[in-house]
């Protein structure tokens, strides 16, 4: 699975899952992360109604599970 592919499920899989949980709206965006010391594919979660979200760096993930690099 290339990493396009892998972001997109993950983003999904994420959206899913809180919103059947939790019976709330939320927005799963994909973007560019910028730090000081790098930047990273991001997967920024949030609410729907919320102006504050969590990033999550996509590349870590697929990393930790085993499907790339």
């Amino acid at each position: 699975m290339d990493f396009e592919t892998f972001r997109e499920n993950l983003a999904r899989d994420i959206k899913e899952t809180l919103e059947a949980r939790s019976g709330t709206d939320f927005e799963v965006e994909h973007r560019t992360a910028e730090k000081m010391n790098g930047n990273y594919e991001a997967i920024v979660v949030k609410p729907a109604d919320s102006e504050v979200g969590v990033s999550l760096n996509a590349w870590t993930v697929m990393d930790q599970d085993g499907k790339y690099h």
